[in-house]
């Protein structure tokens, strides 16, 4: 049986154009309508694997905001137009542009709409005209594409995505992880999979918005709050300067295993400078700290740990003490915590939630 978990592989990739098409409908609310640079940089090259099946290579078109299309493969002359407006008119002024300008230069032209709501589709006779929105290109792409494309549109969704909007990249090196052995890695898989099983509602995508997933991931969670203990601890229940257990926040699973929310249930902002790109936390007890210039209050952050399956002993579903659920783990990672990072999170101008660069952390503005 393949190690690819098909069906967790589809979720990722449409949990993730779901997060796109939510963050361009908060653009086209702020009046912000230009799509040219996702075209681009993300749909270009996804398209190309979706529609292999017809052998594209779509290139971008050197006049921005054509008309008509966005995305042509100059051989089949097949062609996208990429937009976020479900209007009619908007539609229907692409038809009729392609009909005068481009029915007898063009093979077939698709209208791809940024959105996952319902929408009424253009009568056409003309069958070379098609539309269809995210959830209907996803659908191609479930028919169509095979572990190793899936595989690929992950990788240029998780890797690209945000690269327009300048994340701060993180500086810090992480240490190399130590290679495994085949019995630990089938115990990894065994773990990740009882994880899931155990601590996500089935198939929660179905009862939770776009937005509440994007901004709340912890949403799929049956019950956000556990146990975190170390699997060699001897003191708990009992809370003393030594102990390795604490009740905290689950916050999503990553690539590498759960991600911790470590600050949840407390305010944490941010100081940021725009020009050093130095910061530091400002926590909601604390007297609010006096701005310098090129310093802007970011409200909201979110402190991550990251803990990975290679630490996680085990697990259970609570004790006399306390009914959460008990991860057990191996403190072994930074700060003598089970986590391989510590990570400070923030949205942008743009809506997206970026990690801040560990290695521009300062105490304070003194």
């Amino acid at each position: 049986m393949s190690i690819i978990d098909l069906k967790e592989l589809h979720q990722q990739i449409k949990r993730k154009l779901f997060e796109i098409a939510f963050v361009v409908d908060g653009f086209n609310k702020c009046g912000d309508n230009d799509l040219s640079r996702y075209s681009e940089i993300f749909f270009k090259n996804i398209l190309n694997i979706i529609f292999k099946h017809l052998s594209l290579n779509l290139e971008k078109v050197e006049k921005i905001n054509q008309d008509t299309y966005d995305l042509i493969d100059f051989k089949s002359l097949i062609c996208f137009q990429i937009t976020s407006n479900k209007q009619k008119v908007k539609r229907a002024k692409t038809l009729n542009n392609y009909k005068q300008k481009y029915s007898q230069t063009i093979s077939e032209i698709y209208v791809l709409i940024i959105t996952t709501e319902k929408y009424t589709k253009l009568k056409s006779e003309d069958i070379r005209y098609k539309e269809l929105n995210i959830i209907e290109l996803i659908a191609i792409m479930e028919n169509k594409c095979n572990s190793t494309d899936l595989l690929e549109i992950r990788d240029i969704l998780f890797n690209s995505f945000g690269s327009d909007s300048k994340p701060i990249k993180k500086q810090k090196e992480a240490s190399k992880p130590k290679a495994i052995s085949l019995k630990e890695f089938k115990r990894i898989r065994v773990l990740e999979k009882k994880l899931k099983s155990e601590l996500i509602y089935p198939e929660y995508y179905n009862h939770f918005t776009q937005e509440q997933l994007y901004d709340s991931p912890f949403e799929q969670f049956k019950d956000m709050r556990f146990i975190l203990r170390a699997f060699d601890d001897n003191e708990y229940p009992e809370v003393t300067d030594t102990s390795k257990w604490s009740r905290t926040f689950l916050y999503d699973f990553y690539l590498n295993g759960l991600q911790i929310w470590l600050s949840a249930g407390r305010g944490v902002n941010i100081i940021y400078n725009n020009i050093t790109e130095e910061w530091f936390v400002e926590y909601s007890y604390e007297s609010p700290n006096i701005l310098t210039e090129n310093q802007v209050r970011i409200e909201h952050a979110r402190v991550i740990g990251k803990l990975p399956y290679t630490n996680i002993v085990d697990f259970h579903d609570g004790d006399e003490y306390y009914n959460d659920y008990h991860i057990f783990c191996k403190y072994i990672g930074v700060e003598d915590s089970p986590f391989e990072e510590i990570v400070h999170i923030v949205k942008n101008s743009f809506g997206f939630w970026v990690e801040l660069d560990t290695k521009k952390q300062i105490k304070t503005n003194a």
